[in-house]
């Protein structure tokens, strides 16, 4: 047996009830209270300030995600901040007379999007417990239960598990799933032609997003 179970562990285990990728799920959630946590308690933290000046910000997804809670004031200190940096830093420039290739500084970036960084550490703590629970029959009745993984979680989850077992186990589940979204696709499609045109949708109806979902992933 794997050992204790600490919150994460119930994390994942509710997450598989929920609609869709598991760990999409629980990123998407995670990034959540990050960003609202940083604007609300940390964005005179100076230490995480600098962190934000040494990344430029956010990445371009972020930034439209972070911009979507309302926070005009916190976002407007932040990015105070990075303005400043890079007028300071084409300033500098000018003084130079463009006799150093300084303008190269203006887009590095010493640390990548802090969201980013936030979000890879959550997906591996995840899929790290997955693999490590796996064992547990109520991880694999959840599992079983669930709408199945999005491709990029599938095949991080394959890599992550070493036994030909659980890889076998989860392909199976993964499969089901599939053929499952596929069948509903058909009649989805079926619907479309004029001949069937009357009879209305049932669960088929939005398998179109959650084909996409299962192949792309959510945008997080």
């Amino acid at each position: 047996m794997a050992g204790e179970k600490h919150l994460p562990y119930y994390r994942l285990l509710e997450s598989f009830k929920e609609k869709g990728c598991p760990f999409c799920g629980l990123l998407s959630k995670s990034l959540d209270k990050y960003l609202e946590g940083l604007l609300y308690e940390h964005v005179n933290d100076s230490q995480i300030r600098q962190i934000l000046r040494e990344s430029r910000g956010f990445c371009n997804v972020h930034a439209e995600k972070i911009q979507s809670f309302g926070d005009s004031f916190g976002l407007g200190i932040i990015y105070h901040d990075i303005l400043s940096l890079i007028a300071s830093q084409i300033n500098v420039s000018l003084e130079a007379g463009f006799k150093r290739n300084m303008f190269k500084q203006l887009g590095r970036q010493t640390l990548v999007c802090p969201a980013c960084s936030h979000l890879q550490d959550v997906e591996h703590r995840y899929i790290g417990i997955f693999a490590r629970y796996l064992d547990d029959i109520k991880i694999e009745i959840a599992y079983e239960r669930s709408d199945g993984l999005c491709l990029h979680h599938f095949v991080m989850i394959m890599r992550r598990i070493k036994s030909k077992r659980k890889k076998v186990f989860i392909a199976q589940v993964q499969d089901k799933k599939i053929k499952v979204i596929s069948e509903q696709l058909e009649k989805f499609i079926r619907k479309h032609d004029y001949r069937f045109s009357g009879k209305g949708y049932a669960e088929e109806a939005d398998s179109w997003l959650r084909a996409v979902e299962m192949v792309s992933g959510r945008v997080i």
